[in-house]
C-alpha cells in the first residue's frame, strides 16, 4: 500500500524491516524527543526500531505509516483509535527528521493520512496534542486543515517543566474532497 501525498517523492507506505536502521538515527534526535511523549524511547536504538516497526506491521489495518521520500523514510505517521464513547476518533501523531524540518512535508503527510484514514474507516473525528513549545506542529495541522479547539493549560510535564496542551482535530466532514 502506497499513499500519495500532495509533494512529489513524499509517498506513505508501510514500515520495512530494512527501514530501522535508519528511522533509528531520525528517531534518537535529541530535538524530536523534545516533542513527543516520554514513552518514546531516548535514546532510541535500532532495537526500538526494530521492533517500533514489528508492532505496526502487526495491526490490521495498518495504522502507522513510514513518511518516505524517494522510498528512504524521513518520518512516521500514524492515528490510534480509541475505545468506547470515544470509538469513532483517533489520535494522530507524527515526527520527521530534523534534516527535513520546514519543507511542508509533515503538512502533506498529515493531509494524506487524514484523507486516507476517513476514506477506509469510520472515524469521524481525528485529533491531535500538540506541546506548548511546539508551534512548528501547531501551524502543520492547522495547514492540513485541524481546527484548534482549546489549551489544557499545565497538562504536559516534559524536560523537567509542566507545558499546556493545544488540541487540534478535523472532522471527518471538514475533511478535504
Amino acid at each position: 500500500m502506497r499513499i500519495l501525498t500532495e509533494l512529489p517523492g513524499i509517498v506513505l507506505r508501510p514500515p520495512r524491516p530494512d527501514d530501522a536502521e535508519r528511522l533509528s538515527r531520525i528517531a534518537d534526535s535529541a530535538q524530536v524527543y523534545r516533542m513527543v511523549r516520554d514513552a518514546f524511547p531516548h535514546p532510541y536504538t535500532l532495537a526500538h526500531a526494530q521492533e517500533f516497526i514489528r508492532l505496526c506491521l502487526e495491526k490490521d489495518p495498518l495504522r502507522e505509516f513510514a513518511i518516505t521520500e524517494n522510498d528512504l523514510v524521513v518520518g512516521m505517521t500514524g492515528y490510534h483509535p480509541q475505545a468506547d464513547v470515544y470509538r469513532f476518533s483517533a489520535e494522530l501523531g507524527y515526527f520527521i527528521a530534523e534534516s527535513h524540518w520546514g519543507r511542508g512535508i509533515a503538512t502533506a503527510a498529515v493531509k494524506a493520512l487524514a484523507d486516507h484514514a476517513f476514506r477506509t474507516t469510520e472515524l469521524h473525528r481525528l485529533y491531535a496534542g500538540v506541546f506548548s513549545s511546539n508551534p512548528a506542529s501547531m501551524r502543520v495541522l492547522e495547514k492540513a486543515g485541524f481546527r484548534p479547539e482549546g489549551i489544557a493549560e499545565g497538562h504536559v510535564f516534559k524536560d523537567g517543566r509542566f507545558q499546556d496542551e493545544h488540541r487540534f482535530a478535523l472532522l471527518r466532514e471538514s475533511a478535504r474532497p
